[in-house]
């Protein structure tokens, strides 16, 4: 068997000990996504992406819309412990007080940044439908969805 790599790094130096020793994290991948529509401006949006979810390259694709002019729709997914950790610490700055029913029976973790305020460089909470989505998946080893929602708590309260 291979020497395991120095300093709680993966065969690539990533660092993945992150979310395999809880290193503030519970973790192991992030999802994101934003819509750009035909009246929003891009780079704007994207500096709202960023305040969420750092600088992380997003990818974008055209979806129809039902009114004329295509909507962007950016989409980041990772992997990468340190991605992981920089939107960890925005639903951090959230304060949320309902983590465990955010948490699905798959184990994935949700929340909803307004999208106006993360132009502004603010993190707040949306229940509207002008938001930036994130989805954490929440690292369980046997998988058990209510270990899932505790281990979110400790985590994202913690």
């Amino acid at each position: 068997m291979p020497a395991q790599p120095k300093g709680g790094q993966d065969r690539q130096g990533n660092g993945s000990s992150f979310h395999r020793q809880g290193n503030g994290s519970s973790f192991q991948s992030v999802y994101a996504e934003v819509f750009c529509h035909p009246t929003e401006d891009l780079q704007r949006v994207l500096a709202a992406f960023r305040t969420v979810c750092g600088n992380m390259e997003a990818k974008r694709e055209k979806v129809p819309s039902h009114y004329g002019p295509e909507i962007v729709k950016l989409t980041l997914s990772s992997t990468r412990p340190v991605d992981i950790k920089r939107v960890v610490e925005a639903v951090r700055a959230l304060r949320l007080h309902d983590i465990g029913e955010r948490v699905d029976d798959a184990g994935y973790f949700f929340a909803r940044f307004d999208k106006q305020a993360a132009f502004r460089g603010t993190l707040a909470e949306s229940g509207g439908g002008d938001v930036v989505k994130v989805k954490l998946k929440v690292a369980v080893y046997p998988f058990n969805a209510e270990k899932a929602r505790e281990k979110a708590r400790e985590c994202l309260l913690g």
